[in-house]
């Protein structure tokens, strides 16, 4: 993901979702990361509000569909 100074990185993708990318995270945050990506599966369109989604910081990117 051309991430390594933003190590740890995880990156939430599906057809038609935005794609995000959170770095930084400690690999301790097991339950929000968890969380998020549970909270990403109900999403329709995978827009994740930042007063709903678990991990508040952290999002290096968030990248709309390719239609």
């Amino acid at each position: 993901m051309s991430s390594c100074s933003h190590a740890c990185v995880i990156a939430l993708a599906a057809p038609g979702k935005m794609t995000y990318v959170f770095g930084d995270l400690d690999p301790q945050d097991v339950e929000p990361i968890l969380q998020t990506a549970e909270l990403y599966l109900t999403k329709p369109d995978g827009v994740l509000p930042w007063a709903e989604r678990p991990l508040k910081k952290g999002v290096i990117a968030r990248i709309p569909p390719v239609q």
